[in-house]
């Protein structure tokens, strides 16, 4: 907490910059902002210090200030260190910050020699390179010159999958593109851009902007998944973007949550467990990584749940709405040889392998974790004997081949055979499923078998 008084001299906030002049010179709503809380703070506290003196305070929290995660990183609040808002920005940061309780911990992202600096970032360092530029110099007021800035658009955040400059001239309409959101097709075809580039550059901010709008309701209705299918919809349909393109990560995120708070479980997996396989590998790379761990862990949660629905119903317990179709999905998905104890098990497994880098070993996460898992072995050892227990290396190599194009051969099929069905049986009954979500355009050289769980669990909009 910022005590108010007038002895800035010996505060160990005095050497923060608060960029006050620059907000109050820039305007708009940072300001607005600004000088609202710099006034309810003032009014509030009936202090004798002045409102110029607040408004000072109200600056420094703003532009020194961290979001407050929980340990699985939900947003709880801001946090203001002296010594942690010291620590310079990078886009390619060496460190992040991981809250236990009341302590902050710092946890490296790559080795770090002895007297080397640590970066973090102050931003979301996944959005191409104007897009951080841009949010740097309104909220922090200066321009990174990282490594990963200088590379500029030859970063991978800023890669599209065709050259926008030699798009055709209709690519626009020729691509569906239209079936983004009503507003942004409307004010896109108004619009006079320069280059194709400049209006790709438009359809990502306006997505960007209608996402930011729709995070601050509390309550999430179905115009929000209508939504949020809609720019995920259009975007794709464009065939520019490729799965780590922000703002597509973005919008898998809020579809997953956003199912996962109306309680539809199995369509949350679905978005997560393609977040997990498909996109957090390519914007963060490190294994280990705080959010990649977190967000498994989040998985091994609804693979859990959905394992006791059943048991549930067999129990003759009253079942919601959401709950009966959640059971019904789960049995077609188990029918098609995705098994929900399987993934648990493999998922849970790379967690407790990752957890201990990602958070440490003092963290109240961790120790949530090793004692769910050491519970969930528990059950399983209680429910398969010695002799066809899932073996997790297996299991592990299993799903790792179901995510390689790569057609397995006998040896790999019978190897990969972990107490349930096999890879290969009943993959005919893919055939409908897949050449709806690909049109029937699939080539005659298609594996089935390695399709299966590439369409069932990863492709989230079948």
């Amino acid at each position: 907490m910022i005590q108010l008084t007038p002895s800035v001299d010996t505060s160990p906030f005095k050497d923060l910059q608060s960029h006050l002049e620059h907000i109050v010179r820039a305007g708009g709503q940072r300001a607005e902002s600004l000088e609202a809380l710099a006034m309810g703070t003032y009014h509030y506290c009936r202090t004798d210090l002045g409102l110029d003196y607040v408004r000072h305070c109200m600056s420094w929290i703003l532009t020194n200030s961290l979001t407050l995660w929980t340990p699985t990183y939900d947003s709880l609040g801001i946090v203001l260190d002296p010594l942690l808002s010291k620590v310079n920005h990078s886009c390619d940061p060496n460190i992040i910050t991981v809250f236990n309780g009341a302590s902050i911990y710092l946890r490296a992202l790559k080795p770090i020699a002895a007297g080397e600096e640590i970066f973090m970032s102050y931003i979301d360092p996944t959005y191409p390179s104007r897009v951080r530029q841009s949010e740097l110099s309104k909220r922090f007021h200066f321009d990174c010159m990282c490594e990963k800035c200088r590379l500029g658009s030859f970063a991978d955040t800023d890669q599209y999958l065709e050259d926008p400059e030699k798009l055709p001239k209709d690519w626009f309409t020729a691509r569906n593109t239209p079936l983004l959101p009503q507003n942004i097709t409307l004010q896109y075809s108004k619009e006079k851009f320069s280059s194709h580039r400049k209006g790709i550059e438009f359809l990502e901010d306006s997505a960007k902007s209608q996402l930011d709008t729709l995070d601050k309701d509390f309550v999430i209705s179905k115009g929000h998944i209508f939504t949020y299918a809609s720019l995920l919809v259009g975007l794709q349909a464009s065939r520019l973007f490729p799965c780590n393109h922000q703002p597509l990560p973005a919008i898998f995120h809020a579809l997953y949550l956003s199912r996962l708070k109306q309680d539809f479980f199995v369509e949350a997996f679905r978005f997560g467990l393609y977040l997990a396989l498909q996109v957090h590998p390519r914007i963060y790379p490190q294994e280990f990584h705080p959010v990649r761990v977190t967000h498994l862990w989040g998985l091994v949660m609804i693979a859990n749940h959905l394992l006791m629905l059943p048991a549930k119903a067999a129990a003759q317990m009253t079942l919601t709405e959401e709950e009966e179709e959640d059971v019904a999905h789960a049995k077609e998905l188990h029918r098609m040889g995705v098994h929900m104890g399987t993934t648990a098990q493999i998922l849970a497994h790379d967690v407790v392998n990752q957890v201990e880098k990602s958070h440490g070993l003092e963290n109240r996460f961790t120790a949530t974790v090793l004692r769910i898992v050491g519970h969930m072995e528990e059950m399983q050892k209680r429910r398969f004997s010695d002799s066809n227990r899932i073996d997790i290396q297996h299991a592990k190599e299993w799903l790792a081949s179901e995510m390689r194009a790569k057609k397995p051969g006998a040896e790999d099929v019978e190897k990969n055979r972990i107490g349930m069905k096999t890879v290969a049986e009943d993959a005919g009954d893919l055939n409908p499923i897949i050449n709806k979500i690909r049109g029937g355009e699939l080539g005659e050289d298609v594996d089935l078998a390695n399709w299966k769980v590439r369409m069932m669990m990863v492709d989230p909009m079948s």
